[in-house]
């Protein structure tokens, strides 16, 4: 967010004074008193800039939380729609498939049943028993 053309001519303003403050304080006498009055008058046009510096960060902290609460709403949204979509698209697809096999017996199921077949193989139950074991022993070692 940019500054408003209020907050902008603030710290023009700001920064025209303390210029010229710092300017007469050039052709002064650093022991006179106008020196320290004009001393003290810049002290508080820089303490009112660095105010209003102060407010514009705080301002622009809480719209950040803000934009950052409304990204990580939309975020949770987007995975919510996701999920629904894959769940539509699973039960399409499980109509389709219960639809072919009724239609044409086997068709579908059969092909399922080769590859759980495949995967339950003594084969792979070996493998996988091995895999299993080998980070339950890795795990134990470790502690």
């Amino acid at each position: 967010m940019t500054e408003n053309d209020a907050n902008a001519a603030n710290y023009t303003e700001l920064a025209n004074h303390i210029e010229r403050l710092g300017n007469k304080m050039n052709a002064l006498n650093p022991s006179s008193s106008a020196y320290a009055e004009t001393k003290e008058d810049m002290e508080d046009y820089y303490e009112r800039l660095v105010q209003m510096k102060t407010m514009r960060i705080t301002t622009l902290e809480e719209e950040l939380a803000d934009a950052t609460t409304k990204v990580t709403a939309l975020v949770v949204d987007n995975q919510r729609e996701r999920q629904t979509l894959l769940a539509v698209v699973f039960a399409a697809i499980m109509f389709v498939a219960c639809a072919i096999e009724c239609a044409w017996p086997d068709s579908v199921l059969g092909p399922l049943e080769f590859a759980w077949e495949a995967a339950t193989s003594n084969t792979l139950v070996a493998v996988a028993l091995t895999a299993t074991l080998s980070c339950a022993v890795t795990s134990a070692w470790s502690h």
